[in-house]
């Protein structure tokens, strides 16, 4: 009898953890929803350089979003925040964000920081490099060189 029901146990154990996998598994670009580049305190906000979907070893659906500043020496940031949490990531000259798909497919996850046991729930992303676009002053073109003409000699 004690057999059985260690069997059961065992059974309904699996079923439960592969429930989680799978679940975490379902997530898309479309699901579960995430805002990019929708922060109302400044500009200078521009798309992710790459924006995909990878699997990570549990089979959990991975987004791995990358930010790099286009001017040489200048650095980055990303910008992240969910329910009572907020972040910024800032590195030279990118840097890149690894968000997991929660065991029920509900909602994107960040650890708080890298090896942290504590775990955030992100619903707002943004990419804010330094390019020629958002810092003009940074790129100002060389003047053209010009030669003298001989006649003018």
């Amino acid at each position: 009898m004690t057999y059985s029901w260690l069997l059961c146990l065992a059974s309904l154990v699996a079923r439960l953890l592969s429930a989680g996998a799978a679940d975490c598994a379902s997530c898309s670009f479309a699901s579960p929803a995430l805002t990019i580049n929708d922060f109302s305190s400044g500009s200078g906000y521009k798309p992710f350089d790459s924006d995909c979907l990878t699997r990570n070893a549990d089979g959990c659906v991975v987004r791995v979003m990358t930010c790099a500043s286009t001017v040489p020496g200048y650095m980055s940031s990303m910008r992240y925040n969910g329910p009572g949490f907020s972040g910024i990531l800032n590195a030279i000259p990118s840097n890149t964000i690894n968000l997991t798909c929660s065991t029920d497919g509900a909602i994107w996850q960040l650890p708080t920081y890298p090896g942290s046991p504590y775990i955030a729930n992100v619903t707002k992303v943004g990419c804010q490099p330094v390019t020629c676009e958002t810092q003009p002053a940074l790129c100002v073109p060389e003047p053209p060189t010009t030669q003298q003409s001989p006649i003018w000699g």
